[in-house]
Formats: C-alpha cells, sequence, structure tokens
C-alpha cells in the first residue's frame, strides 16, 4: 500500500507568457516504471520514477510551452501546432496527477481537413494510455476560431500520470495553440 501526498499546482500559460505557481510536498510516492506504450505509436513513456503532486488545473499554450508532440506527426510555427499530414499523436501529455472530480477540457485550434471515415480521436488517458478516461471523435471540420473540441471529464479517484492526447489520422489538417483541463463549473 503506498502514502500518497497531495499537492496543488496551478499552471497559468498565456500567448505572450507563463508563469507557474506550485505548492510542493514531500516526494514521498513513487510510481510504478511502464514496461511499454499501451498502443503502437503511443506516444513515449518516462521509466523513472517521479513523486505524484495532484493538481486542479492544467493551462497550456503552444506558443509558451512545450507541448509534447510525436516525431513528424506536427510542427510548431507562429504559435501553433499544425500536424504535417502523418498519422499519429499531435499532441500528448503533461502526464500528471489529478484530484478525484469533475474537469472540463477544452482545446483551441480547428480542424480543416478530415479525410473520409476517419477520425481525429482526443482523449484523456491514465496508465500510459492503458486507461482512457474520456475520449471525443471529430469527423468533420471544425469552424476556425473555435474550440477544436471541449468536453468534461470525470475522475472517480485521484488519478497519476494524466494526460490529453490528440491522435489524427493520415493526411487530417489540424492546428491546436492550447488547451485548458480544469475544474468544471
Amino acid at each position: 500500500m503506498r502514502n500518497v501526498a497531495f499537492a496543488t499546482t496551478l499552471i497559468i500559460a498565456t500567448l505572450s507568457g507563463c508563469q507557474k505557481q506550485e505548492t510542493m510536498t514531500p516526494a514521498d510516492v513513487a510510481t510504478a516504471p511502464s514496461s511499454a506504450p499501451a498502443e503502437a505509436g503511443a506516444p513515449p513513456q518516462s521509466d523513472a520514477a517521479e513523486a505524484i503532486s495532484y493538481e486542479t488545473t492544467i493551462v497550456k499554450s503552444a506558443a509558451t510551452d512545450a507541448l509534447n508532440m510525436q516525431e513528424g506527426v506536427g510542427t510548431l510555427t507562429n504559435g501553433r501546432l499544425e500536424s504535417t499530414g502523418k498519422a499519429g499523436f499531435l499532441m500528448f501529455g503533461p502526464y500528471i496527477g489529478l484530484k478525484a472530480g469533475r474537469y472540463h477540457l477544452k482545446i483551441d485550434g480547428s480542424v480543416a481537413t478530415v479525410p473520409e471515415g476517419k477520425t481525429i480521436v482526443v482523449d484523456v488517458a491514465s496508465d500510459a494510455g492503458k486507461n482512457i478516461i474520456q475520449k471525443q471523435e471529430i469527423a468533420a471540420p471544425t469552424q476556425a476560431g473555435a474550440a477544436l473540441t471541449e468536453f468534461d471529464v470525470t475522475l472517480p479517484v485521484d488519478t497519476a500520470k494524466v494526460e490529453v492526447r490528440v491522435n489524427v489520422p493520415e493526411g487530417a489538417k489540424v492546428d491546436i495553440t492550447g488547451y485548458r483541463l480544469d475544474t468544471a463549473k
């Protein structure tokens, strides 16, 4: 049985700057290393043991934060993470702990093209992608200037290594400017 230390962290990112404020607790909890990705083409996982701190809000911006992407699937251009047309994870991470509760995910960006019969899969996952907490599929272009997608996510228990992922099929044209996952109102 593990003892879990809790911390509340707030990360705020905007297109003009980044600020991070956090409350730390002793690192007395190590997570088990992941031996292999959960699925073919899954984003890489770290085998390093790390402490778990639980957050209540995540905000990331493509202009100011290093958003994780699978090699060759996206490029960062003018503060936008843009798909290259190659299939894979356009975005994933940040592998953080979230407290149990109801959250709202909003990804800013747009979909210009989705190949016929294919979908873009946006999900919130944990345990190296083995546990899909909530997902949504996008099968049609979205309006520029609107959210790429937004939906509610419920975590019944405190959950470690949570990530937001956007998996694009070959030929999809998608851009992301950032995302926010915070406590639902």
